[in-house]
């Protein structure tokens, strides 16, 4: 079973709105991907260059049919300190440009991650990806208002219970906001009901246990917050386009 602090993907990165408890860096090689953020922002990644993406923060990917990227998922142990210092700066933009020496190491971190297993790389990754980041990203300033801490307790709320039997009234009692105000922050920041962002969830966090864990479809399944192994297979296929197990064989 791979570690828990560092996830890589680069098949497969079409994926719905979403959010994950881990920092993700997506650096496109070659070709182009779309990366959809709260409210409906899209920003266009081609060849050469990367954004990053903070813990709990809503985004899907819809790469072109030849692009050849990587999506980098940082846990908790890894980013904190860098994460403590951003998360209460807005950044002017959080795409950034990967140059020759930057792509090359980025490469050859994540080959040497695979057959060594050395956090010690992938911290290095990290770093070396975050100083691009924040040499390139523009002034910071302190956010205005209340409203993004809100939609990230939400957010954070939701992800650290997906495998729960989450509810919109559940969750707005846990969160202590009314059932309007909760189904509102996420039609006006997902664009989508509550119901579907959390299958949303679900599927994401089932396509990356199906991808990284040597966990059986049935435990992912219910991990996942279904109910049974047919609900399970039924949503995923409706997603995916095939079933958990046909999914599992191609990692």
């Amino acid at each position: 079973m791979k570690k828990e602090y560092f996830i890589e993907h680069k098949n497969n990165l079409k994926c719905r709105l979403h959010v994950n408890p881990e920092l993700e860096v997506v650096y496109v090689i070659d070709g182009a991907l779309t990366v959809e953020t709260e409210g409906g922002n899209k920003t266009e990644l081609h060849s050469k260059e990367a954004m990053l993406i903070f813990p709990y923060k809503v985004h899907s990917f819809l790469p072109s049919a030849d692009v050849n990227a990587r999506v980098m998922m940082f846990s908790q142990s890894i980013i904190g300190e860098f994460n403590e210092t951003c998360k209460n700066r807005e950044f002017a933009s959080f795409k950034f440009g990967v140059d020759e020496s930057l792509g090359a190491f980025c490469l050859y971190a994540l080959d040497k991650y695979k057959s060594e297993d050395d956090v010690y790389i992938i911290k290095s990754l990290f770093f070396a990806l975050a100083s691009a980041f924040v040499k390139q990203a523009g002034n910071v300033d302190r956010k205005s208002g209340n409203l993004n801490a809100e939609i990230t307790r939400v957010m954070e709320y939701v992800c650290e219970n997906t495998g729960e039997q989450l509810t919109l009234t559940s969750t707005a009692k846990a969160l202590s906001i009314s059932k309007n105000a909760l189904e509102k922050i996420f039609v006006e920041y997902t664009g989508t009901t509550f119901g579907k962002f959390l299958n949303n969830m679900r599927i994401e966090k089932a396509m990356t246990l199906l991808s990284a864990s040597d966990k059986t479809v049935t435990e992912i399944a219910y991990e996942c917050g279904f109910g049974s192994l047919r609900s399970f297979n039924r949503v995923f296929v409706a997603f995916a386009g095939k079933t958990p197990t046909a999914f599992k064989k191609e990692k």
